[in-house]
């Protein structure tokens, strides 16, 4: 699906009934949807001719039997009655007879897959049944209108009290949303006086009066009919309806008091970029992996085998759920898990008492069986199930009052859920067809998983390199101007909200210009909408032409319409796709100053500041200055679902609605039902859950900057202002009084992502964690992972993007971790050519065969090392500039058995079926062995010499400890501890002799304690490379003895060499990726930029240090 965005996909088969199911399809990924079931409709019951009837008459639909209990749906058609049938262009035509259908869904087990679409949020599983009409089918009507609305009934089969509100919608199938109609009632039949049934409507016992039913639209001839159908005692659900269509009754559902979503940690501990290596073998100590190398005689380059390269690194595929069982709230009654990767979704349920750990192992395939190279994304999510209750409420689609409804019997469960996303698999070195080598020249970048592989045995990881801060459109300077040429060189003034749209466009409110301005995905910007005026306002013209006052938060409907809070009005107006603007909510005047339950054109807002949607299709609105959250729902109509009205932070556990908020700026809606808010005021972020509760889950309320690394609920924040939901369900704040945007993990521990507290706008091209962000009001995250923020103060907006980019097209360079080498890489990944960073020219240049794979590799004077291969592309030979060959002899699983060099000497090899060296002996007989754990991590390597090292490894979550011991002696413990963000980390290193050393990292800094110094160092990115070449700019040594050496480097451009790096790049490197400009490199923007950048000068002051902790992460 081009863009991504909500997609119904609709189910139909001959004779059954039609099925919809929603879901988000994200860019680039598989979207599981769940299994649906498809029923057979009911056969049709008794016709029934309203004009020929002297009394009512109650038609029945057949009786329906599960664990819930019995029922059957009756409708009442009077003398009066009369049916028209609806069709699709307008017309109308009264139906003489009505033949009528009822089919109920929710019956059974398979109830919940044959609902005909997916249920609002805030609505539970109760009851829900199609009615139609043979005769309006037949003509092609798409619905049959009552006048008047007729009554129908059904058991209260879920013992409801008497005077129960019955939420009722109806399913708009074209449009899939439910609309809400007017809600029913529970009844109690009491007994029988004159032929009359008497009917208790409020639960007291006794039976109300004529006048009173007559209110309600019970007259006798409804009495009659009941008295004689139904016994007395018997419980109903009354409900009017205007139309037949498909039904629900239903109320929201809520979970036990004490019901909690898990916590518990997800972890995966596969190869890692850091990682001490020990002689003889190269043996990575972290992650327990494997590496030899061969020289290549009669060639400068070395074949390089890694044994976490290979299929039998099972580690990597592998996740590992740990859950501690004694915080189990007592009302859970089991853990439910789902994995999803690539389209292939896993389920399992865990019965109590849990395991402490689940382990999941995925095969490396997508949903269609085909095999997957490099990291992919798995999305896993665990919950606690719970026996659900039913709610009151006044309305269908409403949250309920936090109260259950007591007799009543659950009909499914409630499932409160933690998520957790991160990287699956590896890159599988056979696939390169040299044996289960590489050579060490040769990278591979993995763009959708954000790796560099290079030949070598190095890696490099996005989430370990940091991301990169840069501007995309303002000058910095307030103002307008620039429509019609590059976003970078155009003015805004005080932007306030943001949306992408599918085609890659983003739409920014730029409040003080009072315009809706336009960046192209060519990177070119104009003007969306508005005058620059504040009147008139235009409504139903082109908006344009329109007048747009102040406008502050925007939103995409379903629809695709733009949705545009204006403070200035007092409204929020919608653009539609052909351009034309009107009112959707506010800039009434009604008597109470609010117009809930009224038309939303009707109602006032006091300052509409930010929008969201819902999956529901509900417009939520957070009306700052009114201290409320409004929702518009499908119906038009507009309610207060949090807030009194009065400023405030009360009410957490209780009822939304009778919650006090203080001014909530910011607003997102959670794929649950839930809804997140800003309180500006209040210095909190606070959740509406879907049973309409509230609870703060991060802030303390006191104004400040505190508490990064731990629970959100415990740290400070100051006036945070706007909020994003992140594809891992981790949420997004603007601390604006910090100058900082921080994120909340789904594991409820917060840090920050962008900006050091400063209040100058600086940093672009470094890391977000040195940048400095000038009242950071609007933050927005796309749905390609790319984090946009708008410096309200700087009038900019920036975006936070990883260091390599996750799309490929045309050529792209990364840059060594050291900044000396550039590489180039083709869309799928593959290395082309290696640049000399300072002079620009080229190393190395790679061809390849018709199969991909590697055919020779170039020197910078066209000398060609070739691989020679058989006709099935396993390679036989490597053949050197000057004509030395060595010989390559494959096993049956492809992997190098024997290696000849050309003076005929043999290396001899012995893998396993999945690629683990087991054994290698070099030419003179000496021979290597290895073991390797279940995981294909390395146990021990037995060397010629007779020295045997051997690790062990330890792990908790969020803890790993690996001794190495050789001959039985400990001589090393490395322990890496992870911090809260993916580039915190502690590591350790105790030697033999009681020597430790410590390495604290963090993004931009790095601390390194042995017995004799204390180093902190300072990192700042690469002006070429940005933060995959991040360096020490500044270095403190504070040694043993009391003396401190300072050290400080730069790195800057020298104008001699740019255009040299310029000429090698320019011509491929044009295009750009996701729509907007500078998104092709990583690390670099295209065209002039390079050449303006292109080399690279150092300037230092003093000497580095080498270590054994610093080289690690290369």
């Amino acid at each position: 699906m081009h863009g991504g965005g909500a997609l119904t996909l609709r189910f139909e088969a001959p004779e059954r009934l039609r099925v919809q199911r929603r879901a988000t399809v994200e860019w680039r990924r598989f979207v599981s949807y769940p299994e649906v079931v498809l029923l057979e409709a009911e056969a049709p019951v008794d016709s029934v001719t309203p004009e020929a009837l002297t009394t009512p008459v109650l038609v029945s639909g057949r009786q329906q039997v599960d664990q819930s209990g019995e029922r059957r749906h009756r409708l009442l058609i009077a003398p009066e009655t009369v049916p028209t049938a609806v069709y699709e262009d307008g017309t109308e035509q009264i139906l003489d007879t009505v033949t009528l259908r009822f089919t109920e869904f929710t019956v059974g087990e398979r109830g919940p897959a044959a609902m005909p679409g997916d249920l609002p949020a805030t609505s539970g599983y109760t009851y829900a049944l199609d009615i139609s009409v043979e005769e309006a089918e037949a003509q092609g009507a798409t619905g049959v209108r009552f006048d008047p609305p007729i009554p129908t009934y059904v058991e209260n089969f879920l013992g409801f009290p008497a005077g129960t509100r019955v939420p009722t919608g109806y399913y708009d199938q074209e449009r899939d949303v439910w609309e809400a109609s007017e809600s029913g009632l529970v009844i109690d039949l009491l007994g029988e006086e004159a032929g009359l049934v008497t009917i208790d409507l409020d639960g007291d016992g006794v039976a109300e009066s004529a006048e009173t039913l007559e209110t309600l639209g019970i007259g006798e001839s409804e009495r009659q009919a009941l008295a004689e159908t139904y016994e007395p005692g018997t419980s109903l659900w009354r409900v009017a309806l205007p139309h037949l269509s498909i039904w629900d009754l239903n109320w929201p559902f809520s979970p036990p008091g004490d019901a909690v979503p898990p916590q518990g940690e997800v972890s995966q501990s596969g190869p890692d970029d850091c990682r001490r290596s020990v002689s003889g073998s190269i043996i990575g100590c972290e992650d327990q992996s494997l590496g030899e190398e061969i020289a290549i005689v009669g060639t400068p380059h070395r074949l390089r085998y890694q044994s976490e390269r290979m299929p039998g690194r099972r580690d990597r595929n592998a996740l590992t759920l740990s859950i501690d069982p004694s915080n189990v709230p007592a009302s859970a009654k089991a853990l439910m898990v789902e994995v999803d990767v690539l389209g292939q979704l896993h389920t399992e349920r865990l019965d109590l008492p849990l395991p402490v750990t689940w382990v999941f192992e995925w095969n490396g395939e997508d949903a269609y069986g085909r095999s997957w190279q490099g990291r992919q994304e798995a999305r896993v999510r665990f919950g606690y199930a719970y026996d659900g209750a039913y709610q009151r409420t006044q309305r269908f689609g409403v949250s309920g009052d936090g109260v259950p409804i007591t007799g009543d019997r659950a009909r499914a469960e409630v499932v409160l859920w933690t998520q957790w996303s991160g990287p699956l698999g590896g890159f599988n070195l056979n696939a390169a067809g040299l044996g289960g080598f590489s050579f060490d020249v040769h990278h591979v970048l993995d763009a959708r998983g954000g790796v560099l592989y290079r030949g070598d045995g190095v890696q490099r990881t996005a989430e370990l390199a940091g991301g990169v801060i840069e501007r995309i459109a303002g000058t910095g300077t307030s103002g307008f101007g620039g429509d019609g040429g590059p976003a970078l060189s155009a003015e805004l003034d005080s932007p306030h909200g943001a949306v992408v749209r599918p085609d890659g466009a983003m739409l920014i409110a730029d409040e003080s210009n009072h315009r809706i301005r336009i960046v192209y995905p060519d990177g070119t910007i104009g003007t969306f909408a508005g005058t620059g005026r504040t009147a008139p306002l235009g409504d139903g013209g082109q908006a344009l032409e329109a007048a747009i006052s102040a406008p502050l938060g925007l939103a995409l409907g379903p629809d695709g319409s733009l949705y545009v809070a204006e403070r200035g009005t007092g409204r929020v107006r919608r653009i539609d796709a052909s351009g034309v603007i009107t009112t959707f909510a506010g800039g009434g005047t009604p008597a109470d100053g609010l117009g809930d339950h009224g038309p939303a054109t009707q109602a006032r807002f006091l300052e509409p500041h930010s929008l969201a949607f819902g999956a529901d299709g509900a417009l939520y609105v957070a009306d700052n200055d009114g201290h409320r959250i409004r929702a518009v729902t499908t119906d038009g109509l507009i309610h207060t679902v949090a807030g009194t009205g009065t400023a405030g932070s009360s009410g957490d556990g209780g009822p939304a609605t009778q919650a006090q908020i203080n001014s909530p700026l910011g607003i997102v809606a959670g794929a649950d039902g839930s809804l997140f808010i800003t309180e500006y005021d209040g210095h909190r972020v606070r959740r509406i859950r879907p049973d309409g509760r509230i609870e703060t889950i991060a802030g303390t309320g006191q104004s400040g900057f505190a508490g990064d690394g731990g629970p959100a609920i415990l740290a400070r924040l100051r006036y945070p202002h706007s909020i994003a939901l992140g594809l891992d369900g981790s949420l997004y704040i603007t601390d604006e009084g910090n100058n900082r945007v921080r994120r909340i993990r789904q594991d409820g521990t917060i840090l920050t992502v962008a900006g050091d507290g400063r209040t100058t706008s600086s940093g672009d091209g470094g890391s977000p964690l040195a940048a400095g962000l000038r009242q950071p009001r609007i933050v927005y995250h796309h749905v390609d992972g790319t984090l946009w923020i708008l410096d309200y103060a700087s009038s900019v907006v920036r975006r936070i993007r990883p260091p390599f980019p996750s799309l490929l097209i045309g050529e792209t360079l990364v840059g060594s971790s050291d900044g000396s080498e550039a590489y180039i890489f083709d869309a799928d990944g593959r290395h082309l050519r290696t640049l000399d960073a300072l002079g620009g020219h080229t190393l190395w240049s790679f061809q390849y065969t018709n199969r991909g794979t590697l055919a020779a590799i170039a020197d910078p004077w066209g000398k060609k090392t070739v691989v020679e291969r058989d006709s099935q592309g396993r390679a036989t030979g490597i053949v050197g500039p000057y004509g030395a060959r060595t010989a390559l002899e494959l096993d049956t699983n492809g992997f190098i058995a024997g290696l000849i060099n050309p003076a005929g000497e043999r290396t001899v090899f012995q893998f396993s079926a999945d690629g683990l060296l087991r054994e290698f002996a070099r030419p003179r007989g000496e021979s290597h062995k290895f073991t390797y754990d279940a995981m294909g991590r390395l146990l021990s390597d037995a060397s010629p010499s007779g020295l045997v090292q051997t690790l062990a490894r330890e792990e908790s979550p969020g803890r790993t400890r690996v001794t190495l011991e050789k001959n039985g002696e400990r001589a090393e413990v490395h322990e890496t501890v992870l911090g809260a963000a993916p580039t915190d980390r502690v590591r350790t290193l105790r030697e033999a002799t009681g020597v430790t050393s410590t390495l604290t990292a963090s993004a931009n800094a790095a601390t390194v304690e042995t017995p004799t110094m204390k180093r902190t160092s300072s990192y700042s990115a690469d002006p070429r490379f940005g933060t995959l070449a991040s360096y020490a700019s500044s270095e403190r040594i504070d040694w043993q003895s009391g003396t401190r050496t300072d050290v400080t480097r730069t790195r800057g451009t020298r104008e001699n060499l740019g255009g040299v790096l310029g000429a090698s790049l320019g011509a491929g490197l044009g295009g750009a990726v996701g729509g907007l400009p500078g998104l092709g490199i990583a690390g670099l923007p295209i065209g002039a930029y390079l050449a303006a950048i292109g080399g690279v000068g150092f300037g230092l002051a003093g000497r580095g240090l080498q270590d054994g902790l610093e080289d690690v992460c290369q």
